[in-house]
């Protein structure tokens, strides 16, 4: 059972990869139905349906990635729903649906995902960045989507830091 899931998985990616989302999207489902007994596994199955259904796109697709990325959350966060949990791959996750999603609501919330990752990543202190590019890149990037002076002043500042701390050479 294992290896299936595997070819199932890698099947499906590798159809999304080249833009047969539709094709990719049974695969998918059937890896969250059917083969999420650990939470790991629904986790990973769960991550991957739902990103699909984001780039497929259309109210109700967003909304089915929602409510997976929901109950992910709610798992990971120990069965207490609407709470913030420790997963950094879920949280983002969830963050950037919202950020497609749109409406000025759904883009507080992304903000207040990404700055609470990003002050939990940097052991707690507020407005300081951190050490996890994929959560610095995210924040700025939301921030660029907000507009707004304030708003791309900071995205620029994520960006210079990130540019600042490459390594040599590259």
């Amino acid at each position: 059972m294992q290896n299936n899931k595997g070819v199932m998985m890698t099947k499906g990616r590798a159809l999304q990869a080249r833009g047969h989302l539709m094709e990719a999207l049974p695969l998918f489902q059937q890896l969250y139905e059917k083969y999420s007994g650990s939470l790991n596994d629904e986790k990973n199955n769960g991550l991957a349906l739902g990103r699909l259904l984001q780039i497929i796109g259309g109210t109700d697709n967003l909304k089915a990635a929602l409510d997976i990325f929901t109950q992910l959350r709610t798992r990971a966060a120990g069965g207490q729903a609407n709470t913030p949990c420790e997963d950094r791959e879920v949280e983002l996750a969830l963050g950037r649906l919202f950020q497609v999603m749109g409406s000025t609501e759904n883009l507080k919330t992304a903000l207040g995902i990404f700055t609470r990752l990003r002050t939990r990543a940097a052991g707690g202190q507020e407005n300081t960045p951190c050490d996890d590019k994929e959560i610095e890149l995210a924040l700025g990037i939301h921030l660029q989507i907000m507009r707004g002076t304030a708003n791309l002043k900071a995205a620029r500042d994520i960006f210079t830091q990130l540019a600042l701390r490459r390594p040599e050479g590259r």
